[in-house]
């Protein structure tokens, strides 16, 4: 039988920490920034600056 006053603490919740949405919000700048000043090698979105990241910033605009 399941404890009634069992309530798992869910994942979003501490997501969504103030902080935590702080230190992402400004990483995704800086690497968005970064991925601009590279050229956007895989073009201009975020799946292509994934991609970058996925080559470990190492290739520039051709």
């Amino acid at each position: 039988m399941l404890n009634e006053d069992y309530k798992p603490q869910s994942s979003t919740r501490r997501g969504n920490a103030p902080h935590l949405r702080r230190f992402l919000t400004t990483f995704f700048r800086t690497a968005l920034e970064e991925y601009r000043e590279a050229g956007c090698p895989f073009g201009k979105n975020v799946d292509a600056m994934l991609i970058w990241f996925e080559y470990n910033q190492k290739t520039t605009e051709n």
